[in-house]
């Protein structure tokens, strides 16, 4: 019986050690995939507010999947795929806002002109008299 008790007592504490491996395991692999998915998280985060900041343009840019060319479409899934063309889209708001400054300075420099020739004017006239 002493044997049998030994053997049994063997089992049972390489079988609490085995768990313990085991849940050790699984903690790294669960700490793993939450570092994986926070990681996703902050990326899809982070296309969003550029997305919001600088437009749809630079969506394209930053896309995270490569396209895939080992599928192959029948070609009249891809034309149905295809967008129709559309009307110009609106300027995102970094090009507007360029071109509000562009049109800001314009509108400064025609107004600096405006003042020197009247300066100028004013000058002549005084040197007239």
């Amino acid at each position: 019986m002493a044997i049998w008790k030994t053997v049994t007592d063997a089992v049972e504490k390489k079988r609490a050690e085995l768990e313990k491996k085991a849940a050790e395991r699984a903690a790294e692999i669960a700490i793993q995939k939450a570092k994986a998915a926070a990681l996703g998280a902050v990326g899809s985060a982070k296309r969003s507010i550029e997305q919001a900041l600088f437009g749809d343009e630079e969506e394209a840019a930053v896309s995270s999947k490569p396209p895939s060319s080992k599928r192959s479409r029948p070609k009249a899934k891809v034309e149905a795929r295809k967008p129709a063309p559309a009307a110009p889209a609106a300027p995102s708001p970094k090009k507007k806002l360029e071109e509000d400054r562009a049109k800001e300075r314009a509108r400064a420099e025609a107004q600096l002109d405006k003042d020197v020739d009247a300066d100028l004017a004013a000058l002549k006239k005084k040197l007239g008299k």
